[in-house]
């Protein structure tokens, strides 16, 4: 119980941290993710479930505001913070980021090597969120 109520902790508001799943996974690598996903449309499929289908939630690092943008009331919250890895290719043309990454991770990786990006003002922040949720990046008024 104490990682269940550790990750609701972790989420950045208290909207969010008030939903609680009925169970939270932390998959470690894509392939648990997948394996994740079978599982749950195997139980769909049985009939273990009502009308609503399988409800799940993914989350990438919880910083979004309002409750239930990473979370979901009663059904499955799949925790991506484990899957964090930045990697930059030998080129230097391609960088794959982690679904659990936040902005800091991706900074120090890129700094690293010479590069950058436009990315999140607060390095705290989730890639995955932002780049699916909006958000206004900290070199935007250099990029206009």
């Amino acid at each position: 119980m104490a990682s269940y109520d550790a990750s609701l902790l972790s989420y950045w508001s208290q909207q969010e941290q008030k939903v609680t799943p009925s169970c939270i996974l932390s998959p470690q690598n894509a392939s648990d993710v997948s394996k994740a996903l079978q599982i749950l449309s195997q139980y769909e499929a049985a009939g273990n479930v009502t009308s609503a289908g399988c409800q799940f939630a993914i989350r990438g690092v919880g910083h979004t505001p309002w409750a239930g943008s990473a979370n979901i009331e009663n059904g499955v919250t799949i925790d991506m913070r484990s899957i964090n890895a930045v990697n930059v290719d030998r080129s230097k043309k391609f960088v794959s980021v982690g679904a659990g990454a936040r902005w800091s991770d991706v900074y120090q990786k890129l700094d690293a090597v010479g590069l950058g990006v436009a990315g999140g003002r607060i390095s705290d922040v989730g890639v995955g969120g932002l780049i699916t949720g909006g958000g206004l990046p900290f070199d935007t008024t250099q990029l206009l």
